[in-house]
């Protein structure tokens, strides 16, 4: 324990309080048990959680035999990290489609740097990145790809492979949203009109049927391509 020291920091009512915010005789008072010192090198000074010198010394030894910190971020490569990443999205059960968007917005930046590390990334190449465009130029998609970008590196802060999130500082680009507004009756009506002009080798009546009704699933429900053509009767 000769690293280490217990003492004490009295409250504000204590009488021992005027001689100094802390004191080495820890039989004095009842006051908030802290200790000081040096441990793989690097100061301590942190409470003990307690006002037992008893249960304070116990914790002290506990201090003494917790393995040393890591010296820094492990070594992922950049490639491992993103492939970690969407595993962890998979046993979440995120959607497949989420994940495919995840990916093909991480594929860019594991391109851009080759053979690389996590920890090698930093504000200033992550701004170089951007500045490339490799998501485009609509502001939206340099948006929506930050967005990924940040989550990916926050779930790389949290194991250790970077020492700091360097996307934090970067702000997101402004994306004027422009509202979508519903077909007017004269192009709905061209479009099912076209529907019953389809012309297939086979079938052409069954073809134009399923154009027609896939068609109308989209004005009514608004649902994506992939998700309406695997809806299933019974959740109509």
């Amino acid at each position: 324990m000769e690293n280490f020291k217990i003492y004490r920091r009295h409250d504000l009512d204590c009488p021992f309080f005027a001689e100094g915010m802390k004191s080495s005789d820890i039989k004095k008072c009842e006051c908030p048990l802290w200790v000081y010192g040096s441990g793989d090198g690097k100061p301590i000074r942190k409470s003990l959680g307690t006002r037992k010198a008893k249960r304070a010394l116990e914790k002290l030894v506990k201090l003494q035999r917790e393995p040393p910190a890591a010296a820094g971020p492990l070594a992922m490569a950049l490639d491992k990290a993103r492939d970690a990443y969407l595993e962890d999205c998979r046993s979440r059960n995120l959607a497949a489609e989420s994940i495919r968007n995840y990916s093909s917005h991480l594929k860019p930046l594991v391109d851009f740097f080759p053979g690389a590390h996590v920890r090698a990334l930093t504000t200033a190449s992550i701004t170089d990145f951007r500045t490339a465009r490799p998501y485009g130029t609509a502001p939206a998609s340099t948006r929506l790809g930050l967005i990924v970008l940040r989550t990916f590196l926050r779930f790389c802060l949290d194991r250790n492979w970077i020492a700091e999130e360097p996307t934090a500082k970067m702000k997101l680009p402004r994306a004027d949203s422009k509202t979508t507004l519903p077909h007017s009756d004269e192009e709905v009506n061209r479009m099912l009109d076209a529907c019953d002009r389809l012309k297939c080798s086979k079938a052409d009546h069954r073809t134009r049927q399923r154009a027609r009704a896939l068609t109308l699933v989209f004005l009514y429900s608004g649902l994506r391509i992939s998700d309406a053509v695997k809806l299933e009767r019974d959740a109509v």
